[in-house]
């Protein structure tokens, strides 16, 4: 349940706002239109973000997206990889609320020049752990993201430009912490966007 919210207008890079009071559990987190793909990123330790998808190149914003985080201060530090408004939310939450540290992940966002079809790129994680998720958004018509998983398997994900990108699960896979990756997307005659998150399991190693 929401009791209540403070709303940001957050620049790119590093952030922070002031809660009423310490101690308040954050149940949640939404964002105004941007129509580029925009990441928000929130420390669940020294080492590991969570990472929240709070622009999307499509209208309308995404839903608010739920998850529970008990305070200590009053003061919330966050990074955005773009300049927008963000709401945070605050009150009790719904048993089933994901913590913080399910939304563990890393990104890369990058720029595709016109007339390129394939990029290439790379990620590092913290700590050693298993793959659990990915989300690939962009402002092409559609980027192919590709990663290798052993064994000569690869695992690619498929998204439709404007925001049709989704998170999906995967099974579970073994990662190095630095994990490549290829993409495949459409011939443009101008510059356009690509972003790729990697959600990874809190905690295994």
């Amino acid at each position: 349940m929401i009791q209540g919210s403070v709303v940001v207008n957050g620049v790119a890079g590093s952030n922070s706002v002031t809660l009423p009071q310490g101690g308040l559990v954050l149940v949640g987190v939404s964002q105004s239109y941007t129509g580029v793909p925009n990441v928000m990123t929130m420390p669940i330790d020294s080492q590991n973000n969570a990472v929240f998808v709070v622009g999307i190149t499509l209208a309308p914003p995404m839903p608010i997206i739920p998850f529970q985080h008990h305070t200590t201060g009053q003061v919330i530090t966050f990074n955005l990889l773009n300049a927008q408004q963000v709401a945070i939310y605050y009150g009790i939450p719904d048993p089933d609320y994901p913590s913080l540290a399910d939304y563990a992940g890393v990104y890369s966002s990058f720029s595709i020049p016109a007339s390129t079809t394939t990029i290439t790129g790379s990620v590092q994680f913290p700590i050693t752990s298993v793959l659990t998720g990915m989300y690939v958004d962009t402002t092409n018509s559609f980027l192919v993201i590709t990663i290798q998983t052993g064994l000569g398997y690869a695992l690619n994900y498929l998204a439709l430009g404007n925001g049709h990108g989704r998170p999906v699960s995967v099974g579970n896979l073994k990662i190095p912490t630095q994990l490549s990756f290829t993409g495949t997307t459409a011939s443009n005659t101008s510059a356009t966007v690509g972003l790729v998150v990697f959600y990874y399991e809190y905690g295994v190693s």
